[in-house]
């Protein structure tokens, strides 16, 4: 507690984890992708879990990503018409920065060439963004049979993901990655998978509430309606080829209470690349 801000003590022997994130957010890629009467929408955020406090404490630990995603199509007269909204969850390893990836079907609306659409992730609450994700990513485990209410049951044993029925919408293009890299040997240990899974979905005292959100000179209090963070791009739709949408004339934007705001145009947007 004296070198970090920790979440509230609920007894000896309960963890305590920080309660203060540096989050630094920018939107990144995304795709547009049809395949018969399927939409996906493809994005990716890039994410630093940097500190600036500094003696780096807060940034060793594992800090949840939570976001909300929210599609709109920008109308002639200046307003907005939301498509669809969702919430997307992961965890940035310490000292860690990257790219955070989510994927949405749309279904019973048209992307239409010629339109103008907009795309933003609000990151204003981290860790109930992410608690929220959980408890939807929970509830269709459970819709699929493969999860059970009760905390001290194993996960029912999952078929190989190319029949899993919950990922029967995805997109079959980008290729998904290999499943697990989180085992030690690098090779696809399953029961190490569910053990994961399992210990995410039935932890409560993890996320801890986020309370406050840090740039570069300033913090903001998160639970309080102080902090303010969120991206995202505009974007014209020039229409599909071979299911893969062509966009152009993209403005990219941040806004935030804490660290530095921007809105400008962009000739491509940012994406990762493997040398």
């Amino acid at each position: 507690p004296e070198s970090v801000p920790l979440s509230v003590n609920i007894g000896a022997g309960n963890p305590r984890w920080p309660v203060r994130a540096f989050p630094d957010v920018h939107m990144a890629e995304m795709d547009i992708r049809k395949k018969n009467e399927r939409t996906n929408v493809l994005t990716r955020l890039f994410f630093t879990n940097a500190c600036n406090d500094g003696n780096q404490a807060s940034c060793q630990f594992s800090l949840p990503i939570g976001a909300q995603f929210t599609i709109q199509e920008l109308l002639p007269s200046g307003k907005t018409h939301t498509l669809d909204q969702w919430y997307a969850g992961g965890v940035s390893p310490a000292a860690w920065e990257g790219f955070f990836g989510s994927q949405r079907e749309i279904s019973g609306f048209e992307f239409a060439a010629g339109k103008r659409y907009r795309l933003e992730a609000d990151l204003t609450y981290l860790s109930i963004y992410h608690r929220l994700f959980k408890d939807g990513f929970k509830s269709l485990l459970i819709q699929r049979g493969l999860w059970t209410l009760d905390p001290n049951a194993p996960l029912v044993p999952i078929p190989p993901i190319a029949h899993l029925p919950a990922l029967d919408s995805l997109s079959t293009t980008p290729p998904l990655p290999v499943v697990s890299p989180l085992a030690p040997t690098g090779g696809n240990d399953f029961q190490l998978e569910l053990n994961q899974m399992r210990a995410l979905l039935k932890g409560v005292d993890w996320p801890p509430y986020i309370e406050e959100m840090c740039g570069p000179e300033k913090c903001a209090n998160a639970l309080s309606g102080q902090a303010k963070l969120k991206v995202g791009v505009e974007f014209t739709l020039l229409g599909f080829e071979d299911g893969i949408g062509k966009t152009a004339d993209y403005r990219v934007w941040r806004e935030s209470s804490f660290a530095p705001e921007y809105n400008t145009p962009a000739q491509a947007l940012m994406k990762a690349e493997c040398k």
